[in-house]
């Protein structure tokens, strides 16, 4: 029973940081190495999971339906999906400053568009 449950949480943190590795691949205009985007995805995995784990522990040992009725879970909903797109934020993050230091670095696409912020005195 304790084998199923550990292969259950390595299968699921091979599939999460697969998901974090296409995001980190596919959505930013810019070109980055597989060895750079495996280690962002494998922090950002762990502290996904690190943090699926703690709210878990919170709804198991606090009953927050008993302090806060029926929107403790709506609480408990928010929070997570503000700590979700806190950790995927974070790992990008910290994808890039891992490419910058100990990769190649991140080079923009081809098909890049760049921005430029100016202040205009009127």
């Amino acid at each position: 029973m304790y084998l199923l449950n550990w292969v259950n949480i390595g299968i699921t943190f091979v599939v999460i940081t697969v998901l974090f590795g296409t995001i980190f691949s596919v959505l930013p205009d810019a070109r980055i190495r597989v060895r750079d985007i495996l280690g962002g995805a494998l922090f950002t995995a762990f502290l996904f999971m690190l943090g699926r784990y703690l709210i878990a522990l919170y709804m198991q040992f606090s009953a927050p339906a008993s302090a806060y009725g029926a929107a403790g879970s709506v609480i408990i909903l928010l929070l997570w999906v503000y700590y979700s797109a806190a950790i995927l934020y974070f790992g990008a993050e910290f994808t890039k400053a891992y490419a910058e230091k100990y990769g190649n670095g991140i080079t923009p696409a081809p098909y890049a568009v760049r921005i430029v912020n100016q202040e205009i005195q009127l």
